[in-house]
This record gives C-alpha cells, structure tokens and sequence, in this order.
C-alpha cells in the first residue's frame, strides 16, 4: 500500500492484491495492526503527507494529488482529524523552508495519533530549531 498511496485503493483491491476476502483481510489487519486496511492506508497516506510538509514545501494541493486524497479539503479534514492542527500549521512549526532539511522530527511508528499531534506555536514563521 505504502508504494501506491497515490492510487484510489479500495478494500476490495487491496484483498485481491493479497488474494484473499476482504473480510479476511481485515480480520488479519485488526490482529496484527489494531486498524482495518483502509485506517492503515489512511494513515499511511498523513505520514506521508507529514514527510513532504516538513521536508519540501511543495502545495498542499499537489502533496493531495501525490498521496491519493480526492482533494485538498479531503486532505485537511483528515490532517486535522488525526493531528488536530493544519497543514498549514504543521508546516509552519516544523518548517521546512526550501525544503533544506531544516525540519525536526516528531517520531515515527505506523502514522500519525492524537499522542504524537503537532502542537500549534504562535510564529513569526521562523524555524523553531536552533539551527535554521
């Protein structure tokens, strides 16, 4: 799934690429991953979205496109569900201007939660590391 975020997948795809039901495979995500295939695309879908807003500042709208969302409102609905800030916001905090590296990492494991969500900071859109 992580090799083809950008592509429409749906459980009934995602089944047959691993030749078995959908129910099956979503009783065999459940116990393995605690998420159905589809949470689990999800999510793989905002880590990602994550990675390009702290490293490049590529447009919310083509970072859209690029991890499969419909839109860039699907995008924000989502982003904001499960992080509970903005892409906008998000990037502002873990700037990456001209995608120079300058972005700080926030962890890794199997995407983002409401434990790991990026905290809002008042900005006068400077990087918050030391070293911008």
């Amino acid at each position: 799934m992580e090799t083809h975020l950008d592509r429409p997948l749906t459980l009934a795809d995602i089944a047959a690429h691993a030749r078995t039901s959908p129910s099956s495979l979503t009783r065999r995500f459940l116990a393995h991953t605690a998420l159905s295939p589809l949470q689990y695309l999800l999510r793989a879908r905002l880590q990602e979205v994550r990675r390009l807003l702290r490293e490049t500042d590529i447009p919310v709208e083509h970072i859209a496109a690029r991890t499969g969302f419909t839109s860039p409102a699907a995008l924000r609905h989502h982003f904001r569900a499960l992080t509970d800030t903005t892409p906008r916001a998000y990037r502002r905090v873990h700037c990456a201007p001209g995608g120079d590296g300058c972005a700080q990492e926030d962890g890794g494991g199997a995407g983002p939660d409401r434990g790991g969500r990026a905290k809002q900071r008042e900005s006068n859109n400077s990087c918050p590391k030391p070293s911008c």
